[in-house]
């Protein structure tokens, strides 16, 4: 425990933050509801966070790519505090009747040729608000419920939001 403060402390005073990024951080906790216990994991934090804006900042500024990056909630978070929000966590179960499709190929018959080179489907309204899936290992229900409500919402007209939860629910059969 000592070693882990003493590492809060070290990186914490890494290097000096000036006056708009520690405002751009205090408005940041604001906006997420965010607080601290000690002066200590703030300035660790706000270290973090000042990385993070020196990254987006760069990276927009040559924008060579076409798109931009902003902040979200994760932005005073460590690589192994995001880490843990990736991947499945739940136990190993192999399914005989889900081994035979693993390998399947699904070919074009017809080829796409007056597809545009872009789509943006959020001014299309076939794209709901950012998902929060959390620590819980969900993120398959995510892309398969964002996958049918734009397929829905081109089809129909009408973006509806569908429920991750009920996936991972009927789902517990499989290892979730």
């Amino acid at each position: 425990m000592k070693f882990a403060v003493a590492a809060l402390v070290g990186l914490a005073t890494a290097a000096p933050i000036d006056k708009d990024t520690e405002l751009a951080f205090v408005n940041y906790i604001a906006d997420h509801g965010k607080s601290y216990g000690t002066r200590e994991e703030y300035e660790f934090r706000l270290n973090i966070f000042a990385q993070k804006v020196a990254v987006i900042e760069k990276h927009n500024s040559e924008n060579t790519d076409g798109h931009t990056l902003g902040l979200n909630f994760m932005a005073d978070w460590t690589e192994h505090e995001y880490k843990k929000l990736l991947g499945f966590h739940g136990k190993k179960h192999h399914n005989k009747h889900h081994k035979k499709h693993l390998n399947a190929s699904v070919a074009l018959e017809t080829p796409i040729t007056d597809a545009p080179a872009s789509v943006d489907w959020r001014t299309q309204n076939a794209v709901t608000a950012v998902k929060n899936q959390g620590q819980c290992g969900s993120c398959w229900s995510f892309s398969a419920t964002g996958g049918m409500e734009g397929r829905y919402a081109i089809k129909t007209g009408t973006l509806t939001s569908l429920s991750e939860q009920q996936l991972v629910d009927c789902s517990t059969s499989f290892g979730n």
